[in-house]
C-alpha cells in the first residue's frame, strides 16, 4: 500500500495506485470503509473520474467496501462523483458491500426463497400424512408440491438462472404393502414409483436409484423408518452419493460417503 508522506505545512499526501502521482489525501480521495486504506480510496478522484466500465467501478466499490445500489445509480445518471455523493445521505450511510442489489435480482431472490419455504413447508406434511395413511390428502399433496417444483424451475429457466453445477434435493420413501413394496422417489418435478414383490430384496433398488441420483445430480434424503434404515445403510456406502438421513422430528443429519 502506498505510504503517507506529511508535507511541513501539516498536510498528508499519498501515491495514487492508478496515475502514479503524490496527492492531498484529504482533497483528491474519496472515502472508503476500509481503514487499513487511511479509510479513502487508494485510487485518486481523478482516475476514478475516468472509469466508464461499470464492472470496474463495481470492484472500485467492492474492494472499499462500499454498497452498489442499482436504482440509486440510475437516478446518480450512471456518474460515479454524483453516486459516491447521494451515499452520504442518511438512508444509505449505514450499508456496506454486502447490502448490494439490484431490484432485478432482489426480485428473484424474493420469488426463490418464497417457492423453497413452500417446498420445506410441505416436506413435513408428506410424511405426515402418509404415516397417518391418509391417501386423499397425501395424493394433493404430491400435487402441490410437484406444482411448487415446477414453479421453482420454470423461474429458473426464465431468468436463466444457472443451476448446472448445484445438487438438487432428492426425496426417498420405501413404502411396505400387503402384496408389495416400492420406493417412491420426488425430485424436481418428477416422481418416480420403483416397485417390487413382497420377497424382493432391498438391495435391488440400489442400482435404479443410484442412476437417478446420478443423472440428476442431486442429494438423497431418505426416511429412516423401516426398510428405510436398511435403505440409508446401503446406499451411504456408495462413494461419491451425498445421502442424508431424514429423522422422525423432520430435521437433517447429513453425511457426504
Amino acid at each position: 500500500m502506498p505510504r503517507l508522506t506529511r508535507r511541513s505545512d501539516g498536510s498528508i499526501r499519498r501515491e495514487c495506485i492508478e496515475c502514479g502521482i503524490e496527492k492531498s489525501l484529504e482533497n483528491s480521495f474519496y472515502k472508503s470503509n476500509i481503514s487499513i486504506y487511511d479509510s479513502r480510496m487508494l485510487i485518486c478522484k481523478d482516475c476514478v473520474r475516468e472509469i466508464k466500465d461499470i464492472e470496474k467501478i463495481k470492484d472500485i466499490l467492492r474492494m472499499n467496501d462500499i454498497v452498489f445500489l442499482e436504482d440509486l445509480w440510475l437516478r446518480s445518471n450512471q456518474n460515479t462523483p454524483e453516486y459516491l455523493k447521494n451515499l452520504s445521505l442518511s438512508q444509505y450511510k449505514n450499508l456496506r458491500w454486502g447490502d448490494s442489489y439490484t431490484p432485478k435480482n432482489q426480485f428473484q431472490d424474493n420469488v426463490i426463497n418464497t417457492l423453497k419455504g413452500e417446498i420445506e413447508a410441505l416436506t413435513p406434511k408428506l410424511k405426515q400424512t402418509r404415516e397417518d395413511r391418509d391417501y386423499g390428502t397425501y395424493k394433493n399433496l404430491i400435487n402441490a408440491y410437484r406444482e411448487v417444483l415446477n414453479l421453482l424451475n420454470d423461474h429458473y429457466k426464465i431468468h436463466g438462472i444457472n443451476t448446472t453445477n448445484e445438487k438438487v434435493n432428492m426425496y426417498i420413501n420405501y413404502i411396505v404393502l400387503p402384496n408389495k413394496n416400492k420406493v417412491e422417489v420426488l425430485i424436481r418435478d418428477k416422481h418416480y414409483m420403483i416397485w417390487g414383490n413382497a420377497f424382493k430384496k432391498i438391495e435391488d433398488f440400489i442400482n435404479p436409484i443410484k442412476q437417478i441420483a446420478e443423472n440428476e445430480n442431486a442429494i438423497v434424503y431418505i426416511d429412516v423408518n423401516g426398510y428405510g434404515i436398511a435403505l440409508y445403510d446401503l446406499l451411504s456406502g456408495i462413494n461419491g452419493l451425498t445421502v442424508k438421513r431424514l429423522r422422525l422430528d423432520n430435521s437433517y443429519i447429513s453425511g457426504i460417503f
